[in-house]
């Protein structure tokens, strides 16, 4: 029995290889990771792929699994040396921010309630069965909030922009939010 479940995940991995290396040649986009050192084990590239919108391009992590579309022009990556997530700039100093991790006992509720104590005056905020969000002005920057969390995992995605970029970016948030997809419901891997 174990050597046949060995066989059925060997055969299921090489076909999410083949999967994604089609993928990965016909559409893939690789940004110079900024964080890039030999030594310290980080990817030299961060692999993105294009949308039927040319404005986007889409995030898939590796490690977590979870998917984000992302403004095309945010061409500064800064991956992670554990995988866990990535960092997209724009040339305006605006931060795309989505990551990934085990839940040490994290809970939604309590996420979610320390979010809005650090945020009284939240412009905007929403919950629910799974995920929460947040948008709130700081600084004269926006910042824009989800989370993903479940009793084995979370996935976050930040993103923050100066506010003289609103008219710009805020219509922008209501799109990529509904490309976030958590690890645990993409159907691929997480590792």
């Amino acid at each position: 029995m174990v050597n046949a479940m060995k066989k059925i995940l060997l055969l299921l991995s090489m076909l999410m290889f083949i999967f994604t290396a089609t993928v990965s040649a016909a559409s893939a986009v690789f940004l110079k990771n900024q964080w890039y050192e030999p030594s310290e084990g980080t990817a030299e590239y961060v692999r993105v792929f294009t949308t039927d919108n040319p404005d986007y391009y889409r995030y898939i992590n590796d490690r977590f699994a979870f998917a984000i579309n992302l403004p095309a022009n945010f061409n500064q990556a800064f991956e992670s040396t554990n995988g866990d997530g990535c960092i997209f700039k724009d040339e305006y100093g605006s931060s795309f921010t989505v990551s990934g991790g085990h839940n040490m006992g994290m809970t939604l509720a309590d996420e979610y309630d320390m979010d809005i104590q650090n945020h009284p005056s939240a412009a905007y905020k929403a919950k629910g069965d799974d995920w929460y969000v947040i948008s709130y002005l700081e600084n004269d920057r926006i910042y824009y909030k989800k989370c993903f969390i479940n009793g084995e995992y979370w996935n976050t995605w930040y993103f923050d922009y100066p506010s003289w970029l609103a008219d710009s970016y805020n219509n922008k948030c209501a799109a990529i939010e509904s490309t976030f997809t958590p690890g645990w419901k993409s159907g691929r891997a997480l590792y």
